[in-house]
């Protein structure tokens, strides 16, 4: 994709702006994703939108400079159609980086982020420990259909969904949690009055939470005999979610462009 293909899609009136920097990135489930530019422009070069989870790290890496690089071509081009000459970055690439990586692995020592970390090995643990409760799940739920006593094809959907739920916001509410942590530190000069980043991401992260005690309340409705083992887990959440909404107090007020503009919507 060149800089006039990139320009196209920047110029679509049909995407809504900055929509793709507070998602979930689950593009197969979002309602709004054929108004999302970046969902448009991952199609386009025939990426897999959404997760990179089956992605490379050298993948995701080549992505992001190539996205970068045509960003700064757009703004370049711009600023020289309204004869704007933009003044001299005041840090180099290298040191802008390194203060990245600086907060960045500061952010991971919060006590939040730690415990999101600790709940990601935790429901990993989780779901090593009872693989065969599907499958003893599954065989009961079978006998069930056989015997015609119904009810089995909607108890496998409820299951097969909060899976797929717990397994995606797993490593999110982590990597959400440290990117809102290490954004706040550059936020300390900015007006009160202006949304902030970091509330954004914020509020990221507690939708994966709220969507994940959800999904593991259902697994507990499901598997009565492993409450114990899953109220660890919710505790764990509950301490997270009400952390962040202690520390963030005003993500959950953030309004996300599209998402919770209900004229965008």
């Amino acid at each position: 994709m060149d800089i006039d293909d990139f320009s196209k899609f920047a110029d679509d009136p049909r995407f809504i702006p900055g929509i793709f920097n507070y998602c979930d990135r689950w593009c197969e489930r979002c309602k709004l994703k054929e108004r999302c530019m970046s969902y448009a422009m991952d199609k386009a070069r025939g990426w897999e939108p959404g997760s990179t989870g089956n992605t490379s790290p050298q993948e995701v890496w080549d992505r992001l400079k190539e996205t970068f690089e045509q960003t700064k071509s757009l703004i370049e081009n711009l600023a020289k159609e309204h004869g704007i000459t933009p003044p001299p970055p005041s840090r180099s690439p290298d040191e802008i980086l390194e203060e990245s990586r600086i907060k960045r692995e500061s952010a991971k020592n919060h006590d939040l982020v730690t415990t999101a970390r600790a709940y990601l090995k935790a429901a990993d643990s989780w779901f090593k420990d009872e693989k065969g409760l599907f499958s003893e799940k599954g065989d009961e739920l079978m006998l069930k259909e056989n015997i015609g006593m119904g009810g089995a094809a909607e108890e496998v959907r409820e299951l097969k969904d909060a899976v797929e739920v717990i397994r995606w916001y797993q490593p999110f509410i982590y990597v959400k949690l440290t990117r809102a942590f290490s954004g706040r530190t550059s936020e300390d000069k900015l007006s009160p009055d202006l949304p902030r980043d970091s509330d954004g991401t914020a509020k990221t992260a507690l939708i994966a939470v709220d969507n994940s005690i959800t999904a593991w309340t259902s697994l507990r409705n499901h598997f009565p005999d492993k409450t114990d083992s899953i109220l660890d887990l919710l505790i764990k959440l509950d301490q997270i979610r009400k952390g962040v909404e202690r520390e963030f107090p005003k993500a959950r007020s953030f309004a996300r462009p599209g998402f919770d503009d209900q004229e965008q919507n």
